[in-house]
Protein backbone atom coordinates (compact mmCIF):
# COMPACT_ATOMS: atom_id res chain seq x y z
CA UNK A 1 0.00 0.00 0.00
CA UNK A 2 1.37 3.39 -0.99
CA UNK A 3 1.65 6.17 1.65
CA UNK A 4 -0.20 9.38 0.88
CA UNK A 5 2.02 12.11 -0.54
CA UNK A 6 1.14 14.77 2.13
CA UNK A 7 2.17 12.40 4.94
CA UNK A 8 5.50 11.76 3.22
CA UNK A 9 6.12 15.53 2.90
CA UNK A 10 5.33 16.09 6.59
CA UNK A 11 7.74 13.34 7.66
CA UNK A 12 10.43 14.73 5.35
CA UNK A 13 9.87 18.27 6.72
CA UNK A 14 10.18 17.09 10.33
CA UNK A 15 13.40 15.24 9.52
CA UNK A 16 14.89 18.37 7.91
CA UNK A 17 13.92 20.50 10.93
CA UNK A 18 15.49 18.00 13.35
CA UNK A 19 18.69 17.98 11.27
CA UNK A 20 18.86 21.81 11.25
CA UNK A 21 18.21 21.92 14.99
CA UNK A 22 21.04 19.45 15.69
CA UNK A 23 23.45 21.37 13.45
CA UNK A 24 22.66 24.66 15.20
CA UNK A 25 22.93 23.20 18.71
CA UNK A 26 26.07 21.16 18.06
CA UNK A 27 27.66 23.81 15.85
CA UNK A 28 28.08 21.51 12.89
CA UNK A 29 30.78 19.42 14.53
CA UNK A 30 33.64 21.35 12.89
CA UNK A 31 34.79 23.05 16.11
CA UNK A 32 38.07 21.64 17.36
CA UNK A 33 37.48 22.80 20.96
CA UNK A 34 35.48 20.60 23.29
CA UNK A 35 32.03 22.01 24.10
CA UNK A 36 32.27 24.83 26.65
CA UNK A 37 30.79 24.61 30.09
CA UNK A 38 27.77 26.89 30.33
CA UNK A 39 28.10 30.24 32.08
CA UNK A 40 26.32 30.10 35.39
CA UNK A 41 25.38 33.68 36.03
CA UNK A 42 25.07 37.02 34.29
CA UNK A 43 24.66 40.21 36.28
CA UNK A 44 24.28 43.79 35.20
CA UNK A 45 25.23 46.51 37.61
CA UNK A 46 24.78 50.21 37.08
CA UNK A 47 27.63 52.38 38.22
CA UNK A 48 27.60 56.13 38.81
CA UNK A 49 28.08 58.35 35.78
CA UNK A 50 31.64 59.20 36.78
CA UNK A 51 33.98 57.01 38.77
CA UNK A 52 34.38 59.48 41.63
CA UNK A 53 33.83 59.11 45.33
CA UNK A 54 30.09 58.93 46.05
CA UNK A 55 28.78 62.20 47.45
CA UNK A 56 26.32 62.55 50.27
CA UNK A 57 23.89 65.36 50.92
CA UNK A 58 24.44 67.13 54.21
CA UNK A 59 22.32 69.86 55.78
CA UNK A 60 23.70 73.35 55.26
CA UNK A 61 26.06 74.59 57.94
CA UNK A 62 24.75 77.71 59.63
CA UNK A 63 28.01 78.64 61.30
CA UNK A 64 30.36 81.17 59.74
CA UNK A 65 33.36 78.86 59.67
CA UNK A 66 33.26 76.18 57.03
CA UNK A 67 34.96 72.89 57.47
CA UNK A 68 35.33 70.10 54.98
CA UNK A 69 33.23 67.04 55.72
CA UNK A 70 35.34 64.18 57.01
CA UNK A 71 35.27 61.00 54.97
CA UNK A 72 33.26 58.27 56.60
CA UNK A 73 35.81 55.59 57.36
CA UNK A 74 33.13 53.21 58.63
CA UNK A 75 31.52 52.94 55.19
CA UNK A 76 32.06 49.56 53.59
CA UNK A 77 30.74 50.68 50.21
CA UNK A 78 33.21 49.98 47.40
CA UNK A 79 34.33 53.01 45.47
CA UNK A 80 35.98 53.52 42.12
CA UNK A 81 39.06 54.67 43.99
CA UNK A 82 39.43 51.12 45.23
CA UNK A 83 40.13 49.90 41.69
CA UNK A 84 43.73 49.39 40.62
CA UNK A 85 45.01 52.65 39.08
CA UNK A 86 45.44 51.22 35.58
CA UNK A 87 41.82 50.03 35.50
CA UNK A 88 40.45 53.34 36.84
CA UNK A 89 42.58 55.22 34.30
CA UNK A 90 41.26 53.13 31.40
CA UNK A 91 37.69 53.75 32.54
CA UNK A 92 38.29 57.50 32.78
CA UNK A 93 39.71 57.50 29.24
CA UNK A 94 36.42 56.09 27.95
CA UNK A 95 37.73 52.63 27.14
CA UNK A 96 35.74 49.44 27.44
CA UNK A 97 37.35 47.47 30.27
CA UNK A 98 37.53 43.67 30.30
CA UNK A 99 38.78 41.93 33.44
CA UNK A 100 39.33 38.17 33.57
CA UNK A 101 39.49 36.59 37.01
CA UNK A 102 41.26 33.29 36.57
CA UNK A 103 43.47 30.71 38.19
CA UNK A 104 46.33 29.16 36.18
CA UNK A 105 45.61 25.82 37.86
CA UNK A 106 42.12 25.49 36.40
CA UNK A 107 41.82 23.95 32.92
CA UNK A 108 38.60 25.87 32.20
CA UNK A 109 40.29 29.05 33.45
CA UNK A 110 43.17 28.53 31.01
CA UNK A 111 40.70 28.14 28.13
CA UNK A 112 38.97 31.35 29.18
CA UNK A 113 42.35 33.12 29.26
CA UNK A 114 43.04 31.97 25.69
CA UNK A 115 39.72 33.52 24.65
CA UNK A 116 40.59 36.80 26.37
CA UNK A 117 44.13 36.74 24.91
CA UNK A 118 42.58 36.43 21.47
CA UNK A 119 40.25 39.35 22.25
CA UNK A 120 43.18 41.46 23.44
CA UNK A 121 44.98 40.91 20.12
CA UNK A 122 41.90 41.63 18.01
CA UNK A 123 40.76 44.89 19.63
CA UNK A 124 42.40 48.31 19.34
CA UNK A 125 44.17 49.30 22.56
CA UNK A 126 42.75 52.78 22.23
CA UNK A 127 39.20 51.40 22.60
CA UNK A 128 39.47 48.30 24.80
CA UNK A 129 41.62 47.65 27.87
CA UNK A 130 42.10 44.04 29.01
CA UNK A 131 43.25 43.09 32.51
CA UNK A 132 43.88 39.80 34.28
CA UNK A 133 43.40 39.18 37.99
CA UNK A 134 43.75 36.24 40.34
CA UNK A 135 40.95 35.12 42.66
CA UNK A 136 42.87 36.76 45.51
CA UNK A 137 42.42 40.15 43.84
CA UNK A 138 38.62 40.05 43.57
CA UNK A 139 38.27 42.40 46.57
CA UNK A 140 40.34 45.03 44.72
CA UNK A 141 37.75 44.98 41.92
CA UNK A 142 34.61 44.83 44.09
CA UNK A 143 33.37 48.15 42.67
CA UNK A 144 32.88 46.55 39.24
CA UNK A 145 32.88 42.83 40.03
CA UNK A 146 30.43 42.64 42.89
CA UNK A 147 30.41 39.29 44.66
CA UNK A 148 32.08 36.73 42.43
CA UNK A 149 31.85 33.14 43.57
CA UNK A 150 33.95 31.26 41.02
CA UNK A 151 36.59 31.48 38.35
CA UNK A 152 36.83 31.98 35.52
CA UNK A 153 34.76 35.15 35.63
CA UNK A 154 34.75 37.93 33.09
CA UNK A 155 33.68 41.51 33.80
CA UNK A 156 33.01 43.89 30.92
CA UNK A 157 32.57 47.56 31.81
CA UNK A 158 31.09 49.78 29.10
CA UNK A 159 31.85 53.46 28.58
CA UNK A 160 28.89 54.46 30.79
CA UNK A 161 30.40 52.36 33.64
CA UNK A 162 27.72 49.65 33.48
CA UNK A 163 29.09 46.19 34.09
CA UNK A 164 28.26 42.74 32.81
CA UNK A 165 29.60 39.82 34.82
CA UNK A 166 29.76 36.27 33.52
CA UNK A 167 30.93 33.50 35.80
CA UNK A 168 32.09 30.29 34.18
CA UNK A 169 33.60 29.67 30.77
CA UNK A 170 32.75 32.06 27.97
CA UNK A 171 34.15 31.70 24.48
CA UNK A 172 35.88 34.31 22.34
CA UNK A 173 32.84 35.00 20.16
CA UNK A 174 30.63 35.70 23.17
CA UNK A 175 33.21 37.99 24.77
CA UNK A 176 33.67 39.80 21.45
CA UNK A 177 29.90 40.34 21.22
CA UNK A 178 29.82 41.77 24.77
CA UNK A 179 32.69 44.13 23.91
CA UNK A 180 31.04 45.25 20.65
CA UNK A 181 27.84 46.05 22.53
CA UNK A 182 29.80 47.91 25.23
CA UNK A 183 31.63 49.98 22.60
CA UNK A 184 28.30 51.18 21.21
CA UNK A 185 27.31 52.73 24.55
CA UNK A 186 27.98 56.48 24.62
CA UNK A 187 30.47 57.65 27.23
CA UNK A 188 29.13 58.83 30.56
Amino acid sequence: MEKPRPLFLVILGVAVLVLIYLLVIKGGGDNSDPPPEPATQTQTQTQPSTPDVPTTTTPPDTSTTKKDPEPDSSSSEPSPLSLPPSVASAMLKGKVVVVLFWSPKGPVDRRAKKSVDRLRKSQPKSKVAVFYASPDEIADYSFIAGDLSQTPAIVVVDRAYKTKVVEGFIDYTSILQMVREARKVPPA
